[in-house]
């Protein structure tokens, strides 16, 4: 048992290792909403994040994507994806990501790109949730 779990936690770190450097980095100047007291957009680097029970649309991924059955949904690549409450719960967070430096929460709908993503994603359906969680290399949020 002890080496089934050391094979995968093997596999594990070298899939982030390869996902990391395989993913190609665009090079653009950008500010933040922290550098320039603006909130049009917001960037967060080498965080874990996690969706609300807010609506998952739109959704785009440009890598490896695995699906089994409808309990377990895996990718590594690229995503952009939009954030929308449910009316049902309108004061819900949209997205919560973390870092070295904080938590950080956001209450309004958002689209959200991220880059070097290794975690599950799932679109919102028509009678199932969609579904969040993961860690980032890049993440780009631009208000909805």
């Amino acid at each position: 048992m002890k080496k089934v779990k050391k094979c995968i936690l093997i596999i594990v770190i070298l899939l982030i290792i390869s996902a990391t450097f395989t993913i190609n980095i665009k090079a653009e100047e950008r500010k933040s909403s922290v550098d320039n007291d603006s909130d049009d957009e917001s960037i967060h680097y080498f965080c874990f994040v996690k969706a609300g029970n807010v609506g998952i649309r739109n959704v785009k991924i440009d890598g490896f994507y695995s699906a089994y059955y409808s309990n377990f949904f895996f990718c590594i690549g690229d995503v952009e994806l939009d954030l929308k409450g449910f009316s049902s719960y309108p004061n819900e967070s949209r997205l919560i990501v973390k870092s070295l430096f904080g938590k950080t929460i956001y209450e309004n709908d958002v689209s959200v790109s991220m880059t070097g993503f290794i975690g599950s994603v799932r679109q919102t359906g028509s009678i199932d949730s969609g579904h969040l969680w993961g860690f980032a290399r890049s993440i780009h949020i631009f208000p909805l």
